[in-house]
């Protein structure tokens, strides 16, 4: 149920989070690397180390837009794709795959982005439709425009000072959210 799948989530955190606070006590750098990462940031990226999550990010969206037909056949339901051929747990686990290692491709080079995963759905849907072909690609420029856009903003909005695009995305995603509560 809902109910279980959130209090698993609040459990594994907790558990997540003792871990973190173990380990900065036994070495501070870990403290100040994790707390880096924690709110994300592009400051220290490099163009150099842009080529393995690009690969990644490019190939599982390849990958997705090839199998976009089958994607779109799993929303008529399980046993209606599958009587259209579809093989529906070979497809739902590729999706998982695809969408697994590109988010993890971004988080290793960028840090932890906050609502990236819950304003670009709701914004794309609205300029692409749900058609799934389509969804993707508006998906992967509207990801790409709102992260650059936040890091822009935090790096102009208080300069000298930079503030990370982590935080950025949060003062954006935080009214969002509650506007989707809202409705």
């Amino acid at each position: 149920s809902k109910a279980t799948v959130i209090l698993a989530g609040i459990a594994v955190q907790a558990v997540l989070s003792a871990g973190i606070s173990f380990f900065s006590l036994l070495d501070t750098d870990v403290l100040v690397s994790y707390n880096y990462f924690s709110v994300g940031g592009l400051s220290n990226s490099s163009t150099d180390l842009l080529w393995l999550p690009g690969t990644i990010i490019f190939l599982g969206l390849a990958v997705s837009l090839a199998f976009s037909g089958k994607i779109q056949l799993l929303c008529l339901g399980d046993s209606m794709a599958l009587s259209l051929g579809v093989k529906v747990k070979q497809v739902r686990m590729l999706c998982l795959v695809c969408a697994s290692a590109s988010a993890a491709a971004v988080v290793s080079f960028a840090g932890l982005l906050g609502f990236v995963g819950l304003m670009v759905p709701h914004i794309s849907r609205k300029l692409a439709g749900t058609q799934t072909a389509p969804l993707l690609a508006v998906s992967a420029a509207v990801g790409s425009i709102l992260v650059l856009t936040a890091d822009l903003v935090g790096r102009t909005a208080f300069a000298p000072s930079e503030v990370p695009v982590g935080i950025v995305m949060s003062l954006i995603g935080a009214p969002f959210f509650f506007i989707l509560l809202m409705r």
